[in-house]
């Protein structure tokens, strides 16, 4: 992903949803594509951990998840055609979002914002060969290879 990001959201814009006291936190902000193509967004609420992801780009709901433990970043990869396009992340009030994002490569990168490094394994074979192979692991790789 390109080092390219949007951090001047504009205030966000308190709704009323109800009678009661609940309200929505609408943060607003545009960006500027030059070239079409495919391209990955990643959100950071700015906050260490999140309630809630949501990014509509020109309207369209790309990013919805809501829950009370949530990681402070979710992503995906939209569809740009060259020119401006309106974002909107409906978020809590406190969050300080930033977007990320770079036309899709075919390389795989790991990177983060929120951490200083990335380890990961990557299991290649059927379930059945994955467990032969890690005999030495035992129950810890049955019940990781039975959660995936």
């Amino acid at each position: 992903m390109g080092k390219d990001c949007v951090r001047r959201w504009t205030s966000p814009r308190r709704r009323a949803t109800s009678v009661k006291v609940r309200e929505r936190h609408v943060f607003e902000a545009s960006v500027d594509v030059k070239k079409a193509g495919d391209y990955s967004l990643l959100l950071d609420v700015g906050q260490k951990m999140a309630r809630r992801h949501n990014l509509v780009v020109d309207g369209k709901t790309v990013i919805g998840m809501q829950n009370l433990w949530l990681p402070p970043t979710a992503s995906a990869i939209i569809h740009f055609e060259a020119g401006r396009h309106s974002l909107s992340a409906e978020l809590t009030k406190e969050d300080a979002p930033v977007l990320y994002y770079g036309p899709v490569t075919d390389e795989t990168v790991s990177r983060s914002p929120v951490a200083n490094a990335v380890d990961y394994t990557v299991f290649v074979g059927s379930p059945d060969e994955i467990i032969a192979g890690e005999k030495p692991i035992g129950k810890q790789m049955l019940h990781f290879v039975m959660s995936m």
